[in-house]
């Protein structure tokens, strides 16, 4: 059974990856790793070995864009570290929505197969007395093994007595008019009758059999084309039962002459065969329900509207979707810090020219903005620090300032600030006099490029709120316009 297959599959890996020694702690994180240094160990081995499907492999599940999300929103530390620290939640995600899903989908398989109303391979339990009707879609296994569904009404157990015979003599009128189905009277039928197995409102259990079935079957049905012509006149009797009370009545009706086919000859069997069990075991708590027609032999199957397999689905679909969808959450974080990137960068030229001003240097004014920022002890994460101090340590490590310079730049992904990692590169080569009026035009360009930002930020929102007040409008006019419509009315 694949519920119970992928059930073992996720037991064999959670055995498989005990060792593991993960740095979150989340469900399936040591598997979730142990996954993870495998797939990064194929990759690494089959590089160039298995070509266009490694690299597709590796584009789906692992993709670049993820990684470098990754880098630019935790600059200050380590990507491989970052990349299995993600793809160990992911992964863990994705396979603790799995193996539920699955342990779910297999108890109710298993309850599906334990819980069969068929007991002793043919019996059907009744309910109890006056509990009424219920419908059993059931499959029929014949002799060549295929499958014919059948609906069956297991009435209740038993029923009260006393009033029967009122409700009877009061049925037989509404009974007549039911047969009808339409047509003007039993003596001039041009369409199918309806013989009801029950009656609303009424305990009896109805049978029905014709007294010409080559003219009309039990269930009312015609021979197609002989409908609307003169027919015989026949008997229709009905078997009125319900426990002990019993009653037989005879409708006499003008009908045409109809051929029934091999299954309706069958299934006119089977009909009579289960009446005939049904009236045997009225009084039992089971139905035997039939095993013989016409020499041939038959089992009984129960027909399950089982839900194991959609959930199954909606399963695969939540952890494959959890996945996946994961990546869009780091997208719009990068798209977030852009954003604040942006924010930030008119007030952080605004502090270098300040320092410059003061007579300090590229670097110290750098080191100076990078560490108060890490002294700030309520600060939040500000991106655009966060890089500040990256290349801080990285001048720190011996790389030429030029060079940092211009990591810098390439890091923040944003044209304003690769234009000040330029500029502060040459610095270098002409000095901070060129370098402090260049970073004053910017700070005073970045300061205006940050109010508009705002007053379109404004214009937006108000367009947002241009329905919901053009409805409220629209809203007051008809409170206005009501009353006065009443009295002119």
């Amino acid at each position: 059974m694949i519920f119970a297959g992928n059930i073992l599959a996720v037991i064999l890996l959670l055995l498989l990856s005990a060792r593991e020694k993960p740095d979150c702690k989340i469900p399936f994180a040591k598997t979730g790793i142990w996954i993870y240094k495998r797939f990064r160990i194929f990759c690494i081995e089959n590089r160039g070995k298995h070509g266009r499907g490694r690299r597709v492999l590796e584009r789906h599940l692992c993709p670049e864009t993820v990684n470098s999300d990754l880098r630019a929103l935790h600059p200050r530390d380590n990507p491989q570290n970052l990349q299995m620290q993600y793809y160990t939640a992911k992964i863990g995600q994705f396979l603790l929505i799995f193996f539920f899903g699955n342990v779910l989908a297999f108890g109710l398989w298993i309850n599906n197969r334990i819980s069969s109303e068929i007991v002793d391979g043919a019996s059907l339990q009744r309910g109890i007395p006056g509990s009424g009707t219920v419908e059993k879609e059931l499959f029929i296994r014949r002799k060549d093994k295929t499958l014919v569904p059948r609906t069956l009404h297991v009435a209740a157990r038993l029923y009260g007595m006393e009033e029967l015979e009122n409700l009877y003599e009061k049925m037989l009128p509404e009974l007549e008019k039911k047969m009808l189905n339409g047509n003007i009277s039993l003596k001039n039928i041009t369409g199918d009758l309806c013989l009801p197995e029950k009656m609303e409102r009424y305990p009896f259990s109805l049978y029905w059999s014709s007294g010409n079935y080559s003219l009309v079957d039990d269930r009312g049905v015609l021979a197609e084309g002989i409908a609307d012509r003169e027919g015989e006149v026949i008997l229709l009797t009905v078997e009125i039962t319900c426990q002990a009370f019993k009653r037989r009545h005879e409708f006499a009706i003008q009908i045409g002459y109809p051929k029934f086919t091999e299954q309706e000859q069958w299934e006119q069997a089977l009909s009579k065969a289960l009446m005939e069990s049904d009236q045997k075991s009225a009084q039992q708590k089971k139905w035997v329900l039939p095993l013989t027609i016409e020499e041939e032999q038959l089992g009984w199957l129960e027909k399950k509207k089982s839900s194991d397999y959609l959930l199954f689905v909606l399963t695969m679909a939540a952890a494959v979707g959890v996945f996946f969808l994961k990546d869009l959450d780091i997208h719009k974080q990068v798209g977030r810090r852009q954003v604040e990137m942006m924010e930030e960068y008119a007030v952080l030229v605004s502090k270098l020219v300040l320092y410059l001003g003061a007579g300090m240097t590229v670097r110290a004014s750098w080191q100076k903005i990078a560490e108060d920022y890490c002294e700030d002890a309520k600060r939040k994460t500000l991106y655009a620090y966060e890089e500040m101090l990256c290349t801080l340590y990285e001048m720190e490590n011996g790389m030429p300032e030029s060079k940092a310079y211009e990591r810098f730049g390439r890091r923040c992904c944003l044209q304003e600030y690769i234009k000040l990692s330029t500029l502060l590169g040459q610095n270098l080569k002409k000095g901070n006099a060129v370098l402090l009026k260049q970073l004053r035009e910017e700070a005073g360009q970045a300061l205006e490029d940050k109010r508009n930002g705002v007053r379109k930020k404004g214009e937006e929102i108000n367009t947002k709120m241009l329905i919901p007040m053009t409805f409220l409008l629209g809203m007051i006019m008809i409170w206005i316009i009501m009353p006065a419509m009443s009295a002119f009315g």
